[in-house]
């Protein structure tokens, strides 16, 4: 599985720390693997009222809009986020950052 870079040291300690060498990092003692594992451990894990509740489907889509903000290609985003097409993309280009026109036209010229 392929981590973003900032992850990779915190991924990696976890995983020297692990025992098995075939265990999971994510609840790693959970006898039962569902297909809704993140869902249902967030559904959970609200501690306080102060707390914003999480959902995956906001955890996904901040993390598909980290993604273009980089400035991936949008192949590498689409064939990451399991998708066919661009269309699942649409609603998230509201919270993707404004470029300001001489910097697009910088860009569409190819130029640094």
């Amino acid at each position: 599985m392929v981590c973003r870079r900032p992850w990779e040291s915190i991924l990696a300690d976890l995983a020297a720390r692990t025992e098995a060498r075939d265990a999971y990092l994510f609840r790693p003692g959970a006898t039962r693997r569902g297909g809704n594992l993140v869902t249902n451990f967030l559904s959970r894990a609200h501690p306080t009222s102060r707390t914003p509740v999480l959902k995956t489907s906001r955890l996904r889509a901040t993390w598909l809009a980290a993604l273009i903000e980089a400035g991936l290609p949008l192949t590498v985003i689409v064939s990451a986020a399991g998708l066919e097409t661009l269309h699942g993309l649409s609603r998230l280009m509201p919270h993707i950052g404004r470029v300001e026109a001489s910097q697009a036209a910088r860009l569409l010229r190819d130029t640094p």
